[in-house]
């Protein structure tokens, strides 16, 4: 009984909490993310800009319906007066993307799957939601305009600004990301970075500076190593620098690179933060 009360309330913190700080979620756009392999998709929300049901279609304003895929989960708001949560049984690679079914645990007739539609390019171009035999939606994703495009290039820093073989090389770097995880350990939820939020991470060699909110928090570097865990040919991250810092022996923060030695994210206590790709 107690275990049953347990999962209760942790499920009920996780739907709540997506549902409010989804209230002022922006849409995600095509070019936002690439997505190499299924994991990928895990704690990122889709906020669609339109959708088609029956051959009718209808505008969404941004964060009117949202889809957030977590490991095990998908929770489904906008399209019910309450969230949907369904459990995930399913997340296969198809021709075109990626088909993830899933049911509904307490109400097992609910059930259907979620297709992930792509480009060549690993960008999520539509999405399409079919819910028991009656329910089928067909979802689109905005695409950014050049000046957009442009404005992100000014805001963030990409994948492309640096090559980091060596820890010297991250000697003198500043980084500015796009997306975030504020807590990995306990609810892994991707969001893009904000202005308010002015996220910069610098590392001068003998130090990591954090500044965010407003807020600066400098960190004395006690060691630094090149590792790596992936292979040449793998996508996303395969090279890493970890460094230990003296304020904590037991902690490591970790500079993560793709096979290109391109930043892909960052690690810095409880938060992961992304590089625009």
């Amino acid at each position: 009984m107690k275990n049953i009360l347990l999962f209760t309330v942790i499920l009920l913190f996780t739907i709540l909490g997506f549902a409010q700080e989804d209230e002022e979620r922006p849409y995600t756009y095509v070019t936002d993310r690439k997505f190499y392999q299924n994991t990928d998709f895990y704690g990122y929300t889709f906020v669609p800009v339109r959708y088609e049901q029956d051959g009718k279609k209808k505008s969404l304003s941004a964060g009117q319906v949202m889809i957030h895929l977590n490991n095990g989960r998908m929770f489904i708001s906008g399209l019910e007066e309450e969230t949907l949560t369904m459990e995930i049984i399913s997340n296969n690679k198809t021709a075109s993307g990626y088909k993830v079914e899933f049911i509904d645990k307490f109400n097992p007739s609910n059930q259907g799957y979620f297709r992930i539609e792509m480009n060549e390019n690993y960008y999520v171009v539509g999405l399409i939601l079919k819910v028991n035999t009656d329910k089928a939606f067909a979802f689109w994703l905005p695409e950014k305009s050049q000046n957009d495009e442009l404005r992100d290039k000014n805001l963030y820093t990409s994948l492309s600004a640096y090559t980091i073989k060596t820890v010297e090389d991250l000697k003198g770097k500043k980084f500015k990301p796009f997306m975030k995880v504020d807590n990995i350990f306990s609810d892994f939820d991707i969001t893009k970075v904000s202005k308010e939020d002015s996220i910069v991470v610098e590392f001068t060699g003998a130090h990591i500076i954090m500044k965010r909110d407003g807020q600066v928090r400098r960190y004395e570097v006690k060691s630094a190593k090149e590792v790596q865990f992936g292979y040449p040919e793998d996508f996303g991250a395969i090279y890493a620098i970890e460094i230990r810092i003296k304020e904590d022996k037991k902690r490591k923060f970790t500079v993560f690179m793709n096979r290109k030695y391109q930043v892909e994210f960052i690690e810095i206590e409880d938060g992961r933060y992304y590089m625009k790709q």
